[in-house]
């Protein structure tokens, strides 16, 4: 006998859900990341929309009105620099102090941006006059007291407030879309879809985890139970060789009940392969489901991570 079953592997991501802020004028998608520095950053950052990323300024040096970087906000700037090293940017923007400039320093010299000054004390006329809703993807590098400010201006709301003082590693993406009403429209058909497809991945996730799990422990007796039936068969088939039974009765017995075993683990085997079959059929329609969440997710413009396909048991 072969051995039968290869040993199961379960992998699969699902992406669901959205959270969505609106103002009156468009669709503003606000994603508030702490400790960015940790993130996927790109999976915030929407293709069709308008993006603005707001940073605050790193760690300063303790000395004078207007100083530069310490070591601690040179470091995060790096970071900041690597963290967007793999995302479109088409402008930066900087307060005109040597703390703001230098904290995306790094990000404009690799993408190779000249930095524009604004006006941290007009921030309206800075939105209204100088910011472009073309789908460009901007970094804007501001203060603890401006940033929020920027933050109400362009979201159209005012419940932003300051950042507190020793607060320097929050990223804050805002995704304005035009076409605002045809968006919300979509979101609210889809997200019933995704409620649906998440509660039925649900289920089928534990189902399939269940089924892993038995497959596991009954394929580990098996691959036993077989290594020993076919040790007993080929000590009754050297037995038979060496003529070594001392009747034919005897001979008879050893065979029968080998055949019995041999037969058991035949049932077995079948049993196990139905088990299989369950677990193969739940998997692909974990799949078709994580397939039909990435198209949903692209339909409304996110960055959706294709799903990994779960391997068949063989």
């Amino acid at each position: 006998m072969k051995k039968l079953f290869s040993q199961v592997v379960f992998s699969l991501f699902l992406i669901f859900g959205f959270h969505f802020c609106y103002s009156q004028e468009v669709k503003v998608d606000t994603v508030f990341v702490g400790n960015a520095t940790n993130r996927n950053i790109n999976k915030f950052i929407k293709e069709q929309a308008t993006v603005f990323i707001i940073v605050r300024h790193g760690e300063k040096e303790n000395n004078g009105k207007n100083p530069h970087l310490s070591e601690a906000g040179k470091n995060r700037a790096k970071n900041l620099a690597e963290l967007l090293k793999n995302s479109k940017i088409d402008n930066a923007y900087s307060t005109d102090y040597f703390r703001t400039r230098e904290t995306v320093e790094n990000l404009v010299s690799d993408k190779k941006l000249e930095v524009k000054i604004y006006n941290p004390s007009k921030i309206s006329d800075f939105v209204k006059n100088e910011l472009v809703f073309n789908q460009s993807k901007n970094i804007i590098s501001g203060h603890s007291n401006t940033n929020p400010l920027l933050l109400n201006e362009i979201c159209k709301v005012s419940f932003y407030k300051d950042i507190p003082d020793a607060k320097f590693n929050d990223v804050y993406i805002v995704n304005v879309f035009k076409n605002r009403e045809k968006i919300v429209t979509m979101y609210e058909n889809y997200q019933s879809k995704f409620d649906a497809l998440e509660q039925k991945s649900t289920q089928l996730s534990a189902e399939t985890t269940s089924l892993k799990e038995q497959i596991d422990s009954d394929l580990s007796q098996y691959e036993t139970d077989l290594t020993n039936v076919n040790s007993e068969i080929d000590a009754f088939n050297s037995r038979s060789q060496n003529k070594a039974y001392a009747s034919e009765s005897e001979f008879i017995a050893d065979r029968d009940s080998l055949q019995q075993k041999v037969s058991e683990l035949t049932e077995r085997q079948t049993q196990i392969s139905s088990v299989v079959d369950q677990y193969n059929a739940k998997t692909d329609e974990l799949n078709r489901i994580a397939l039909k969440s990435s198209e949903f997710n692209k339909s409304i413009n996110s960055k959706a991570i294709m799903p990994n396909q779960v391997p068949k048991a063989s």
